[in-house]
């Protein structure tokens, strides 16, 4: 535990020793599941391997990546072997008798002593869900990160959904027990039982909720799917599935119908495949609750007020979310070329390589309907990231989801590259409506913002305030386009603009090694954009 400890505390180890404390807290819990393998159902072995194989994942070594799939596919094969993935004497039982439970709990009195016995069970129950749940959004970050093929599906895991935070973190058994009365107590509406609406389906599995979300059309008179109004976990989970579920139709789409020896659509989805996914995604936004941002303020950072559900798990589902949508018009790159990569920075870097800007014989076709798709979702997800936007810290954001903004960045790259050449002479007609100036206003905007606040932080202040901090181009910079003579309105600037706002905001994450990757493969691209624009420039276009 002290070695767990040491790994994910901010302090001043250097990489060797992180290194060292990750191998010897692995070969101690090693030598315990070598000895005995039922050791994998105790609960303190599997949050410490999990824990482990994150850090693996994400720490920059390609040592502890290594050994981080070799954790997973141990975790796996024990979860198969030990039958892990389900809770016979919970899981299996009837519906019914689960909601007349679910009813009964908020009235039925209860003992000090059984009352501390029923949330021991409760917490130790739900700790092992966790865990199965936690192993499987593992397996789907190594898949969506690094193309690799999911070794779990959620056909196999048949535990309900997670609960709620809010009953998860209670720090005692009356706390429990109030707030599970006070969660379920808030569901018992009578007006419910007077409307014929289609029977619930049993949500004791997890493969029975994403087909909820599916096909039904009452989704809030679900009281299962209710409760991820309380639990961002349990959401992250679904949409999870759902971006799984659709890499899975693309990966077999461009198997079967996307020849290479021509030009194919940029969406590989049927529509009626679209459309399911995609209203699947929004039952599951309209599930939970619409995070408050603050409006657009000159304070620093850290004076912004952080709204109470604004917790580093929404700002995860809901990225994931924006991705997830994305994808289902823009598919990740990685996929559909079929490249697989074996650690994170490689991945990273062909993501990048793959996203560079082709000629028009040589990149996917950008249907109208796609680019005003991508566009609505693309736009959310800037603002997200946005340093002057979100009310997230970038420090407490999870490296998964830093690489996911990435990914989102590329196809905000590719949508500035498809549509500053048009705006840029749209502006120069004197065009006063042009669709390529929409698309490319919309994406900009956000980078003006940027370049906003720091003028107005220089008039008030006289330096931009916390710029080392957030890692801000100053607007003396020299390298900077806005300070070569060049205005917002000069199109085509926009994709050195951009790209040195995606560069500023990854340099923010700095928790994990990740944002110094993405930085430094976005700053080769950079180079290109500037040598391009200059040029461009010299030749008078």
């Amino acid at each position: 535990m002290v070695c767990i400890g040491s790994l994910y505390c901010v302090s001043g180890h250097s990489e060797a020793s992180q290194k060292s404390l990750f191998n010897t807290a692995l070969a101690s819990i090693q030598r315990l599941v070598d000895q005995n393998r039922s050791k994998y159902q105790e609960r303190w072995i599997m949050q410490t391997l999990l824990l482990l194989e994150f850090f693996g994942i994400y720490g920059g070594d390609d040592e502890c990546f290594l050994q981080a799939q070799r954790i997973h596919r141990d975790l796996v094969d024990a979860m198969r072997m030990l039958q892990l993935t389900h809770d016979g004497s919970h899981s299996f039982q009837d519906e019914d008798n689960e909601e007349d439970e679910m009813d009964g709990a908020s009235t039925n009195s209860e003992s000090p002593e059984s009352l501390d016995a029923s949330w021991l069970e409760f917490a130790e129950l739900e700790a092992k869900k966790r865990c199965v749940y936690s192993l499987y959004l593992l397996d789907s970050q190594l898949a969506i990160l690094c193309n690799l093929r999911p070794m779990l599906s959620s056909l196999e895991i048949k535990y309900d959904l997670p609960c709620s935070e809010n009953l998860w973190l209670a720090k005692s058994a009356s706390s429990w027990f109030a707030r599970r009365q006070e969660q379920f107590n808030s569901f018992n509406d009578n007006d419910d039982e007077s409307y014929d609406h289609e029977a619930s389906p049993s949500q004791g599995f997890f493969y029975e909720a994403s087909q909820t979300l599916l096909h039904s059309k009452h989704l809030k008179d679900h009281k299962r799917l209710r409760l991820l109004w309380a639990s961002p976990f349990a959401a992250i989970i679904l949409v999870t599935q759902l971006q799984m579920m659709a890499r899975e139709l693309t990966h077999a789409s461009c198997l079967l119908e996307r020849p290479k020896s021509q030009r194919r659509a940029l969406s590989v989805l049927t529509d009626s495949q679209h459309s399911q996914i995609s209203q699947a995604l929004k039952g599951i936004a309209e599930l939970v609750p619409r995070n408050k941002r603050s409006t657009f303020s000159f304070l620093p950072p850290c004076d912004l007020p952080f709204p109470d559900n604004e917790t580093p798990l929404w700002h995860s589902f809901w990225l994931l979310w924006l991705y997830s949508s994305l994808t289902l018009s823009h598919p990740d790159s990685l996929l559909v070329s079929g490249v697989v990569e074996c650690n994170l920075p490689l991945a990273i870097a062909t993501a990048g390589h793959l996203a560079t800007p082709r000629s028009k014989e040589k990149r996917d076709i950008y249907e109208d309907r796609d680019v005003f798709r991508i566009l609505n979702d693309l736009e959310l997800a800037l603002e997200r990231m946005s340093p002057t936007k979100s009310t997230a810290s970038p420090l407490m954001e999870n490296p998964f989801i830093s690489i996911l903004g990435f990914k989102i960045c590329l196809i905000g790259w590719r949508l500035v590259r498809l549509t500053m050449g048009e705006a840029h002479e749209a502006a120069n007609r004197g065009a006063t409506s042009n669709p390529c100036k929409f698309v490319l206003d919309i994406i900009m905007a956000f980078v003006h913002l940027e370049q906003d606040a720091i003028m107005c932080n220089e008039a008030l202040y006289g330096t931009a305030v916390h710029e080392q901090e957030a890692g801000l181009h100053a607007t003396n910079n020299p390298s900077t386009i806005t300070n070569l003579g060049q205005t917002f309105s000069d199109n085509m600037a926009s994709e050195v603009q951009f790209l040195e706002w995606v560069i500023d905001v990854f340099k923010q994450r700095k928790s994990w090694p990740v944002g110094n990757w993405i930085a430094a493969v976005m700053e080769e691209s950079l180079e290109k954009a500037r040598t391009v624009y200059n040029e461009s420039k010299a030749r008078g276009d």
